[in-house]
């Protein structure tokens, strides 16, 4: 939680805001769903103990140190995605799941990680994306005849090695025409993750020299990692659609 709030924030919280805090944290589960003065009964306060509380803390009011805490939350308790992979923050899983929602996605990959990118694909297409699924003849001529009329806002390519010549060809190609290229791969020594704007890079440490023949966890994890952004992205929709008819609700009455 720390990398949410200041440590030296929390330690000038009183007693009482010090609980307000330490409930908050540690009921994740139930926490967005509780008003203000359901915060201050458990935690014998007052509505404007818990209200201090958040604004000590760096937020504008008791609804955003929710939602931060909610959202951080969740993320650090998606496993695969929080020890699997490394994320530089969380705008970076935010970027993925607006192209998710909102983008024209390409989707593209060689070998082994051809079947981890059709589950994507099927993935996507029944959640009612717009996404399309190349293989390699469809590439080389889309690559070979520059008059292929392309508008994609992003190209996912998976490349544990990031060793094809033609995933890289398509990346730079994509990302002369302004798509922004995201990569799932174990390797950073390659020229696939030196082109790539949003990198999710497997914690296998990989130099580029294994085989693909040789045991690895890459795959199985790149698939439960879509499966937990599919889960942050349904529950950041969800949330926001209760809101937006609880406000129709209100304006309403």
């Amino acid at each position: 939680m720390n990398e949410i709030l200041n440590e030296s924030l929390i330690e000038k919280l009183t007693e009482n805001e010090k609980r307000v805090y330490s409930y908050v944290t540690e009921n994740i589960k139930s926490i967005e769903n509780l008003k203000i003065k359901e915060i201050a009964k458990n935690t014998f306060t007052s509505s404007a103990t818990v209200v201090r509380t958040a604004k000590k803390l760096g937020f504008k009011g008791y609804k955003e140190l929710i939602y931060k805490i909610v959202n951080k939350k969740t993320i650090l308790e998606c496993n695969v995605i929080g020890q699997r992979f490394n994320i530089k923050n969380e705008e970076q899983l935010n970027e993925m799941i607006e192209l998710i929602d909102n983008g024209k996605i390409m989707l593209y990959a060689e070998g082994l990680a051809s079947a981890i990118v059709l589950y994507i694909y099927e993935k996507l297409l029944l959640a009612g994306k717009n996404v399309e699924l190349f293989n390699s003849p469809v590439c080389r001529l889309m690559l070979n005849n520059h008059d292929v009329e392309v508008d994609y806002d992003a190209i996912i390519i998976v490349s544990r090695l990031g060793k094809g010549d033609i995933s890289l060809k398509i990346a730079e190609y994509l990302k002369g025409l302004g798509s922004k290229v995201v990569l799932f791969t174990s390797n950073k020594k390659s020229k696939l993750y030196d082109s790539a704007d949003l990198i999710f890079e497997y914690k296998e440490h990989s130099d580029g020299s294994y085989e693909n023949y040789y045991p690895t966890s890459f795959y199985g994890y790149t698939i439960l990692f879509f499966e937990e952004l599919f889960k942050l992205y349904f529950e950041k929709k969800y949330s926001f659609m209760k809101k937006k008819s609880e406000l129709v609700q209100s304006l309403e009455k």
